[in-house]
């Protein structure tokens, strides 16, 4: 193998194939301030259950948003997929609430990316408010954090819009008149 290091360029050669790498410099913005001190509600549930329960939401979610509700109280996490033309699919499994409920609608896809590299254990799903961001950690291993936005429906165009979002808004505007 054939190493090279430069000041800003990295490569390697290996068998007829070469991988390069430039180290990137700049101000990132600060991603620490997105990230709440303290959470209003935390939800915690057996990593391996939420995976299948997801999973099976996935199956009959909208094809297009890929969206699952995630609806928490009174010990119990309900995950549900649905889509108009064929049906739900609804998964409870038993979590820790304490005094916490929480409703909230998120990407499929993105929960099982979270999940996929998550370590078998407890999940943490921590919000700031109920219909917020998920912050999403493992109740064994507190560097783990992973941050998914919510997802909102516009009834009168079935389409997934981000929570807060301008278009989301406009959606919520539109419900008032």
């Amino acid at each position: 193998p054939l190493l090279q290091c430069r000041k800003e360029l990295g490569s390697i050669a290996l068998a007829g194939i070469t991988v390069a790498s430039t180290l990137l410099e700049d101000n990132f913005p600060p991603y620490q301030s997105l990230i709440p001190e303290k959470y209003g509600i935390q939800i915690t549930v057996d990593r391996d259950e939420l995976v299948t329960a997801v999973r099976c939401g996935l199956v009959m979610a909208n094809e297009r948003s890929r969206l699952v509700e995630l609806d928490a109280a009174n010990g119990v996490l309900v995950v549900t997929g649905e889509r108009m033309e064929a049906g739900g699919a609804v998964s409870e499994i038993d979590a820790e609430t304490g005094e916490h409920s929480a409703k909230v609608s998120y990407n499929a896809n993105y929960l099982l990316e979270c999940l996929r590299v998550m370590d078998s254990g407890r999940a943490v799903w921590s919000l700031a408010k109920d219909g917020g961001p998920a912050f999403l950690s493992n109740e064994e291993d507190p560097s783990f954090l992973h941050v998914i936005m919510p997802m909102a429906i516009r009834e009168d165009e079935n389409r997934p819009a981000p929570a807060g979002s301008e278009e989301d808004e406009m959606g919520e505007e539109d419900e008032e008149e």
